[in-house]
């Protein structure tokens, strides 16, 4: 059973976690798409061209890129065309920094 302090603990852990998909959730024109780490260089922007987006910058790994697309669907047609996650593009920001220099 549950003491007072681990409930409270792990409600406050679901909050954060629902927070953080609120968060991650992507929204607006600019997306972060993960793929499959063991594919070929290419597959993320085969992924991201058969979604019918453009390429926009490459993370610190091949496997997270960013795209753009004024779909509104672009997130879901990013999934059906392989994409293994779409996330808000905000969340690149530290994946960028590890790229430069």
């Amino acid at each position: 059973m549950l003491t007072g302090r681990s409930f409270i603990v792990l409600n406050f852990c679901v909050f954060l976690l629902l927070i953080f998909s609120v968060w991650a959730l992507p929204n607006g024109r600019f997306v972060l798409v993960l793929t499959d780490p063991d594919a070929a260089p290419d597959y993320p922007l085969s992924v991201i061209a058969n979604a019918g987006g453009a390429f926009v910058a490459q993370g610190r790994f091949p496997w997270m890129t960013v795209a753009h697309s004024e779909a509104p669907d672009f997130a879901a047609r990013l999934a059906s065309a392989g994409a293994a996650l779409v996330l808000n593009h905000q969340l690149a920001l530290g994946c960028l920094e590890g790229n430069k220099g």
